[in-house]
């Protein structure tokens, strides 16, 4: 485990043994959203990047702090974007707070999908339900 992410796991485990609060902090572009954020700041900026990315499979992991504005750059070098357009908040939104405020998906533009797949391993959320899929042909 690289130090940064260290450092979080041990933040977490503090507050969760102290039964204590923390407040996710990305680029804190939607604190006016939802109810008022208590707790002791929790900063995820430290924790961004690229994980793996693979173009030819359509397929990128990012870590949560990752801003956005990079994150659609990369893909665009390659002819590619988000399948989705989620909303811009003084250019410093992240990942992880598109996640976790879920203001935009890809149900917006596409009312009738009934699948979406999030990971090439299980995440657990109530429902999910896993199905086996072959590569495909390089035909």
């Amino acid at each position: 485990m690289d130090a940064t992410l260290a450092r979080l796991v041990d933040q977490v485990q503090t507050a969760r043994a102290a039964r204590g609060r923390l407040r996710i902090i990305g680029g804190d572009t939607k604190h006016f959203y939802g109810n008022p954020a208590s707790g002791e700041p929790l900063d995820i900026k430290p924790l961004a990047g690229i994980s793996s990315y693979e173009p030819s499979e359509l397929v990128v992991t990012v870590r949560a702090g990752t801003q956005l504005e990079y994150l659609e750059a990369v893909l665009a070098e390659k002819g590619q974007g988000l399948a989705f357009e989620p909303p811009r908040f003084i250019g410093r939104g992240t990942v992880g707070g598109m996640v976790a405020a879920g203001l935009a998906g890809p149900l917006a533009a596409c009312p009738n999908l009934r699948l979406i797949v999030t990971s090439r391993e299980p995440l657990h959320p109530s429902g999910e339900q896993e199905y086996p899929v072959p590569p495909l042909s390089h035909d």
